[in-house]
């Protein structure tokens, strides 16, 4: 679904569950069908005007994703790299 008021007067295109696209037209509209129109451009202009919070939060989780990949990579590379680990137990060393 779409918001193309600024296209020839359509409203909005609909894509149905088979994905077949149909524009809608105010002329398309009567009594029972306007509120639910209205209502469905409302919740398509809040998401629009979302949008570029969404990009940026898509952003912050893909870096923090790749932050905590190279984390888990360097802590891998920190304990392959450290002597292995020692224990003492009653007086006598464990390796």
């Amino acid at each position: 679904m779409s918001d193309n008021s600024e296209n020839d007067g359509k409203l909005f295109t609909l894509t149905g569950e088979d994905g077949k696209a149909r524009d809608v037209y105010p002329d398309d509209l009567d009594d029972k069908t306007q509120p639910i129109a209205n209502e469905l451009s409302a919740a398509l202009e809040i998401k629009n005007a979302r949008s570029v919070k969404y990009n940026e939060a898509l952003l912050e989780i893909r870096t923090n994703q790749v932050i905590d990949a190279y984390i888990s990579q360097q802590a891998h590379k920190l304990e392959t790299a450290l002597p292995p680990k020692v224990e003492v137990a009653s007086g006598k060393v464990k390796k």
